[in-house]
């Protein structure tokens, strides 16, 4: 049976425990994050913006977690770095990423490049 309170994860989804929790914008506490697999479309959306890579980066993540910007702007950097670890090992991988571990890090060593795929 279907929960709205608990929709189903999209195939490849990844959720990602939070080190540093943040209290939302509509008073929730967000302890982790879930973040599908990106599509082109999410790419071309995030370069398509005309920003600095921290606004395209922020179109690609509210696109991929369902975040909205204010709670965006809440993240921990340690948190974001591994959001970003996350994107491009879904990006830069053909096989099924790996869990994040629950103290954050990922299982398996990610591509060192910048957020957005250039």
């Amino acid at each position: 049976m279907y929960d709205p309170a608990n929709p189903p994860k999209p195939a490849g989804a990844i959720t990602i425990p939070l080190h540093y929790p943040f209290l939302s914008g509509l008073g929730q506490m967000i302890h982790e994050v879930t973040m599908r697999r990106p599509t082109r479309r999410d790419i071309k959306l995030a370069q398509r913006s005309g920003k600095d890579a921290i606004d395209q980066e922020d179109i690609l993540f509210m696109n991929l977690t369902g975040l909205v910007t204010e709670d965006l702007d809440k993240l921990d950097v340690a948190d974001n770095e591994v959001l970003a670890k996350t994107f491009r090992q879904m990006r830069d991988q053909t096989e099924k990423p790996k869990d994040v571990s629950t103290d954050g890090r990922m299982a398996s060593a990610s591509a060192q490049t910048d957020a957005v795929g250039n």
